[in-house]
């Protein structure tokens, strides 16, 4: 897999995204004219080559439409995204995992020293660089769309028990709790912004570096001993998360 040097994402990306956000959570409305391109090069504090690059790519998504004559609207018709709730509780996981299709699934074995995270796999595994690790890639589409990259890493004695063609098919614990009985005792959830890989872009039709939700589950055995790391990187134009809140004893 290699480690990727982390830059900083391009300008253009990033007004991109702001402009983009506004039209889609509705601050812009269809058929609203937008700034000149002169007036958005003094509002960013960018050069006239980044506003345009930003402005092509929203007009190839079909948010924009541009004329020489009058200016640079929002389209008459703004696609509306479903935003897909992500929780922490496991069966809502699992429940979403099942509404996707899977592709480009790939099951490998490397060192520890190898993987994206390496210093979190690491200390999670109580294991060496040189240790040997593995690793289940998948893309989970809705619709055509590619909405998640996922890594399940896990140890070599684990992975054993799965084949391509079942973890193109099922939720990876659903298939070992099948056909080895395995229990969980308990698992953590963290969540942040990481800017996109280049073969996670690749997979997920993004620019590079430009910002994903990365949900990063961890799981263990009623023993104690680690089970595994999951890797979800998430498209954050699809996705909100939810936190039900107690507020009853306030």
């Amino acid at each position: 897999m290699g480690k990727h040097r982390r830059t900083s994402i391009p300008l253009y990306v990033r007004v991109e995204s702001l402009v983009r956000n506004r039209i889609l959570n509705g601050q812009l409305q269809p058929g609203d004219k937008l700034p000149t391109e002169e007036d958005l090069v003094k509002q960013f504090g960018v050069s006239q080559i980044t506003i345009r690059n930003a402005l092509s790519n929203l007009e190839r998504d079909g948010l924009i439409v541009r004329s020489r004559a009058k200016g640079t609207f929002v389209a008459e018709t703004v696609p509306v995204r479903k935003k897909f709730i992500i929780t922490n509780r496991v069966y809502n996981i699992l429940e979403d995992a099942d509404r996707y299709e899977i592709k480009n699934v790939d099951l490998q074995t490397l060192t520890i020293g190898e993987t994206r995270n390496a210093r979190t796999v690491r200390e999670f595994f109580n294991l060496t660089n040189e240790d040997p690790i593995c690793i289940v890639r998948r893309t989970r589409l809705w619709k055509g769309i590619p909405m998640y990259y996922i890594e399940n890493i896990l140890s070599p004695s684990i992975a054993q028990h799965l084949t391509i063609k079942e973890l193109g098919e099922r939720h990876l614990l659903k298939i070992l709790k099948e056909k080895i009985g395995i229990s969980l005792d308990r698992g953590e959830m963290y969540i942040e912004a990481v800017p996109a890989d280049p073969d996670v872009a690749e997979t997920l039709k993004m620019q590079i570096f430009e910002p994903l939700i990365l949900r990063q589950l961890y799981y263990w055995f009623p023993s104690g001993e680690p089970f595994e790391i999951v890797n979800s990187y998430m498209r954050p134009d699809y996705f909100r998360y939810k936190v039900d809140l107690d507020v009853r004893s306030f």
